[in-house]
């Protein structure tokens, strides 16, 4: 009788059943029960990736350029780095456009699009951090472009609210 009634319970209460009894329900839940066994900074970041991930964010907002710095250096044929330190105290950064540009010939300062190269990049640069990729753009020498005369313009920066 008691195993009847306890499978019954069992198969009555399954549906109730929430996430959150058996783990964390929020992201702050999430990272203080992570990050007990963390032993480098780079367990740190993959935690709160993780994290994020686990409980994302819905709200998406338009980030301008004060609240992110960004240094881009063309190492070679092509291949350039993004350091990316988002300023904000607020905002995660989710996404930025890239696209490789050369300087206009009627203008020294202006600038064109190389090709239909580039477009937007999805990143996760939480507030008061910073961020590195590596970008490599091999298309560029078909379109009979220098790699000399080309360089990469960001725009487009797109956050949201951290918690």
């Amino acid at each position: 009788m008691k195993r009847l009634f306890l499978a019954w319970s069992i198969l009555f209460l399954a549906p109730y059943v929430h996430a959150g009894w058996f783990g964390p329900k929020n992201y702050e839940e999430c990272i203080l029960k992570n990050m007990k066994g963390a032993s480098s900074n780079a367990a740190a970041y993959n935690i709160r990736a993780a994290c994020y991930k686990k409980f994302p964010v819905k709200t998406d907002v338009p980030l301008d350029f004060s609240s992110v710095s960004m240094t881009i250096t063309n190492l070679n044929n092509g291949e350039f780095t993004i350091s990316i330190f988002n300023k904000s105290y607020d905002y995660c950064l989710t996404s930025i456009e890239v696209y490789p540009v050369t300087k206009s010939l009627d203008s020294k300062y202006a600038f064109q699009p190389v090709g239909q190269l580039g477009g937007q990049m999805y990143v996760n640069v939480p507030p008061r951090e910073t961020y590195a990729l590596r970008i490599a753009l091999h298309d560029l020498d078909r379109n009979g472009v220098l790699w000399k005369d080309v360089t990469l313009m960001t725009g487009g920066l797109l956050g949201r609210e951290a918690r």
